[in-house]
């Protein structure tokens, strides 16, 4: 094995170096991020005008919060069943691709398997959470 000068492998020797680089990379990121969100530092202003007074005029939707709860969860729902989409497109290429081999059928059958009940819990919920809040904005609604 080949080994430094003072009998040292010089594995370890590349090993230090590439560390002492890591930690100043690690530095002048940090110093950068720093520089980047904390604008006041570096232009020398008192405050920072972060947009919060825009806020309401920016295209927001004035809606109540039932409504707004129900479009956050229908969004979330929708996200996770397209997920749940994917892991059955997957688990179906992999069993396509598997060639005859028993054991990644088998792992294909199982993945495919536990993304249809995935599938099927999901909208199950989904279907709860329409019904509850169609009766909550019913209830609520004059």
């Amino acid at each position: 094995m080949f080994s430094h000068f003072d009998g040292e492998p010089a594995l370890s020797v590349i090993r230090q170096k590439l560390m002492k680089k890591n930690y100043f990379n690690h530095i002048v990121v940090s110093i950068l991020i720093l520089l980047f969100f904390c604008p006041s530092l570096t232009f020398g202003q008192s405050a920072v005008n972060v947009g919060l007074l825009e806020a309401g005029t920016f295209g927001l939707p004035n809606v109540d919060l039932i409504t707004f709860i129900s479009r956050l969860v229908r969004i979330f729902l929708s996200l996770i069943v397209l997920i749940a989409v994917l892991l059955i497109i997957l688990s179906g290429f992999r069993w396509m691709v598997a060639g005859g081999d028993e054991e990644k059928i088998k792992k294909a059958r199982s993945a495919l398997f536990n993304a249809i009940i995935g599938l099927i819990l999901v909208l199950s919920s989904y279907a709860i959470v329409s019904f509850v809040i169609s009766v909550l904005i019913n209830a609520t609604s004059v």
